[in-house]
């Protein structure tokens, strides 16, 4: 069970794996992460749902492709609308310097806000995440990945399911 559920954009793959690889590394846990997008599945929404229920964070990773967004549509903020009602730790990691919309500033503005192209402020954010999570101050390798890194998200769950 990952206890720290990544919400992001595909087209900011590149920007947000090496985060999630940074995180596992420094926390030795693994974040579950939808790797391969397998939203036509009809387990999709179910697998979400369950991911961010065993959670304890969720790292929503914000980047300015959320200021042109279908609001009521989009996978991102209905995750980030779950994680709230299911009251999760949410946590809004800025990729890209971009500001907040109104709409997010609206809803979310009050959650904790990190900057994602800041190293202290991303160090201060896993000696945080630490902290909620228990986690002792030493950093491990990430066991549960098999040393591979990032977690394997849908992937791994399908394959348990086949």
């Amino acid at each position: 069970m990952e206890r720290i559920f990544i919400s992001y954009k595909r087209a900011d793959k590149d920007k947000v794996y090496p985060l999630v690889g940074r995180i596992e590394k420094e926390l030795g846990v693994k974040c579950w992460v939808d790797l391969d997008g397998i939203e036509s599945s009809v387990q999709f929404a179910s697998k979400i749902c369950t991911a961010i229920d065993n959670a304890e964070v969720v790292l929503f990773m914000h980047s300015s492709i959320h200021l042109d967004i279908d609001f009521e549509n989009d996978w991102t903020v209905k995750e980030i609308n779950f994680a709230q009602m299911k009251k999760k730790r949410i946590v809004f990691v800025n990729i890209d310097g971009s500001a907040l919309s109104d709409w997010f500033a609206l809803l979310f503005g009050t959650k904790q806000q990190v900057d994602g192209t800041d190293e202290e402020a991303l160090q201060r954010l896993c000696n945080d995440m630490r902290k909620w999570l228990g986690l002792s101050s030493e950093s491990k390798a990430v066991s549960a990945a098999g040393g591979k890194g990032i977690g394997f998200g849908l992937a791994q769950a399908f394959a348990a399911e086949g």
